[in-house]
């Protein structure tokens, strides 16, 4: 992936996130402004899965970049407990943890 797709997916991540509650648990499909966030996103956990140093692994410049807007993009769970965990943690979040 080249420094320009990168940076242009980092820009739209870091708008992904704040409106997701700080999270890069985005569905495959998702998409925000027309980008495919979540095919990037996809493509840099298959990245991230290849040991450092063998082709097609993620650089560690770029695992730290996404790790600062959310230091659970690349869950060692799956990305699906994480995206359930991230719409509950907004519920919580936004009924300032009251339940009726």
């Amino acid at each position: 992936m080249s420094d320009a797709r990168f940076e242009a997916g980092l820009a739209w991540a870091r708008v992904w996130a704040k409106e997701h509650g700080s999270s890069l648990a985005a569905p495959a499909r998702a998409s925000i402004g027309s980008y495919p966030i979540g095919t990037w996103l996809s493509e840099l956990r298959a990245a991230a899965q290849v040991p450092a140093g063998e082709p097609g692994a993620l650089a560690a410049a770029r695992r730290a970049s996404l790790e600062e807007i959310d230091p659970f993009w690349c869950p060692t769970w799956p990305i699906v407990r994480q995206r359930a965990y991230s719409v509950a943690r907004m519920w919580w979040l936004e009924s300032a943890g009251k339940v009726d």
